[in-house]
């Protein structure tokens, strides 16, 4: 009993060190980018986001889905993404657009990337390696899917940029990506090829995949191979589907079913002999499916759709005759009819806006006319305004840090003009007098960006510093969690390099000093935690177990008792009722009497630390 006491203050400290994976939960970002501005739009990878998106969410992925996204929304998704994904079972990307190899690093390309340079490949696409660590730090198991590999004009028109030395740097197709342990990428081709986008609903690579991804017990490897052969034999055996896998484990995107009764195994055989007696038998596919069940599933993932072209891919598929013919024919009709009466009513109030536009020119002056537009029409002109002017990265970086240094947070300086940037901008604005659009117009830009650039950076500074000392810490949580006590220590030193006044990375190298039996080393640590933070409770316990083992049962005791006056009641009462059945404390262990307690743990400690 005394044993499990102990025990119990050391899961105390491993909690504190890193949460476990969430048992069961699986989280999924699915991307479809197709509506590109400046070349070739895709016609396939929306339709092949939604239906990957459904079929995801219907086997119990918590499922963050972005269609046509620009390079301020892709990077708000990722972000959402790698925190939801934060000790989950699996994480798991899905990427349908286009994409692009320089170099031997891959990026997927926002709808509003304007790729002339490689300057603009940097700061206006995203690179897959930064979506993989992200997911790689979060789980311990990432799905990476990428049908990205089609001919992309972006791609050409960027070799030509770079002139007749340089061309070669930018790859045909995506390249290999080596991943850490516990990752699996695949491609919708073999690296340095281009995929066909399809002529179909889906391109070939995801319709194989969705005709598999719902098979019970079929592992995720299996699956791959399965779409490998479907997708050979759609292109004439032109694109094959490849891997690269580093699992540790078999993954199943649909787990195995239960186990079917004794009773039905027996039965197996007469159904067997029903059917070669002449029995009707289920229409099967070429892979050995039950064409109904695809039928079937098929149904499953568009019936609640509120686009009529995925009823009419139904009818395309099964025809009127299909099982649910009649329901995809009438929701059909519904939704082309309602699309149509929703397009009339735009276009009724777009003439109402119109003509009340044109109504108050007439009788205001130039400002007046634009505060006169409806809310939507006037950001959207204001938009269009500020996209015109072509600001880079390092421009909006300096907008930011102008915006925080004059008291309207936007946040860290990184560029990227999310929600926050925009409602600073609006706050600015309407601060000088200006209408307050969230965009900037052509002096507003000059006069935020000349005043970025004399912020001292150091504010800056200090914030990527304190972010990257997270992420720092982030992993050596990870790593304590594996038992790689080396690595973890390696992340903690750059941590508190980062951020020497971070009590808690502190308390953390501390607990790992003391896995390593370095009870002194972890002393200093945990003394300086509770020198930055006398509230860090992780220190006092950490410092409480590591005098312990040194036989020191006063220190130990005045920590232990520290580290209990900052738990919560029902850690306490928990608490007393492992030191009631231990002999210790003989008050109530519902409501302990604190006094009593600090008494039993006194003894505790001393029968512990002899």
């Amino acid at each position: 009993m005394l044993g499990r006491l102990l025990v119990l203050l050391t899961v105390c400290l491993l909690v504190f060190a890193g949460a476990s994976a969430e048992a069961g939960k699986r989280v999924a970002l699915v991307v479809g980018n197709g509506a590109y501005e400046h070349t070739v739009p895709l016609a396939n990878p929306a339709n092949d986001a939604r239906d990957v998106a459904a079929a995801l969410r219907s086997l119990g992925f918590e499922v963050f889905e972005g269609l046509d996204l620009d390079q301020t929304a892709f990077s708000r998704k990722v972000r959402d993404f790698a925190r939801a994904a934060r000790g989950a079972e699996a994480a798991l990307f899905y990427y349908a657009g286009h994409g692009l190899q320089m170099e031997g690093s891959n990026y997927l390309v926002p709808v509003d990337a304007r790729l002339t340079d490689e300057a603009d490949l940097r700061f206006e696409a995203m690179e897959l390696t930064d979506v993989v660590e992200l997911m790689e730090r979060a789980s311990p198991a990432s799905l990476v899917f990428l049908d990205a590999c089609r001919d992309n004009p972006l791609a050409q028109g960027l070799a030509r940029s770079l002139g007749a030395t340089r061309t070669t740097s930018v790859g045909r197709g995506l390249a290999r990506v080596e991943s850490s342990v516990g990752t699996l990428i695949a491609y919708a081709t073999q690296p340095g090829n281009v995929a066909v986008d399809g002529s179909g609903r889906n391109s070939p690579f995801t319709a194989a995949f969705l005709e598999n991804i719902k098979t019970p017990g079929l592992e995720v490897n299996q699956l791959l191979n399965r779409v490998r052969q479907s997708v050979l034999a759609a292109t004439d055996r032109q694109q094959t589907p490849w891997t690269h896998s580093s699992l540790t484990q078999d993954f199943y995107l649909s787990p195995p079913d239960e186990p079917a009764p004794a009773a039905a195994e027996q039965e197996q055989p007469a159904a067997s002999t029903a059917s070669v007696a002449g029995a009707s038998t289920a229409p099967q596919t070429p892979s050995g499916f039950d064409e109904r069940q695809l039928e079937l599933e098929f149904w499953q993932s568009v019936k609640d759709s509120e686009d009529w072209a995925d009823f009419q891919a139904y009818l395309n598929r099964y025809g009127a005759e299909g099982t649910f013919g009649e329901l995809a024919q009438r929701r059909r009709d519904f939704l082309k009819e309602r699309e149509a009466q929703l397009a009339a009513a735009k276009a009724r109030e777009e003439e109402k806006e119109k003509a009340a536009s044109e109504a108050a020119s007439s009788s205001a002056s130039a400002s007046d006319q634009t505060a006169a537009l409806p809310e939507d029409s006037a950001q959207s002109s204001a938009k269009a305004v500020e996209q015109s002017l072509g600001l880079s990265r390092s421009d909006r970086r300096h907008v930011q840090r102008a915006l925080n240094d004059m008291g309207h947070k936007a946040g860290v300086a990184d560029g990227l003009f999310g929600k926050r940037t925009r409602a600073a901008i609006t706050s600015w604005q309407l601060a000088t007098g200006a209408q307050g659009t969230g965009y900037l117009t052509v002096q507003q830009a000059n006069t935020l960006v000349s005043k970025g650039k004399k912020v001292q950076p150091a504010t800056s500074q200090t914030t990527v510093n304190s972010r990257k000392a997270s992420e720092h810490h982030d992993r050596a949580r990870d790593y304590i969690k594996e038992n790689r006590y080396d690595l973890a220590l390696s992340e903690l030193n750059q941590s508190i390099r980062l951020s020497p006044t971070s009590s808690s990375a502190y308390a953390t190298r501390g607990t790992v000093y003391k896995f390593k039996g370095m009870c002194d080393r972890a002393l200093q640590d945990y003394d300086k935690s509770i020198t930055l933070n006398p509230k860090n409770s992780t220190s006092y316990l950490g410092r409480g177990l590591c005098y312990c083992e040194l036989r020191n049962s006063t220190m130990a005791r005045i920590d232990f008792v520290q580290y209990l006056a900052f738990q919560s009641p029902k850690f306490l009462s928990s608490f007393a009722t492992m030191l009631k059945k231990a002999k210790f404390y003989h008050g109530s262990s519902e409501s302990p009497d604190k006094a009593l307690l600090k008494q039993a743990m006194e003894m505790y400690v001393k029968s512990r630390c002899r």
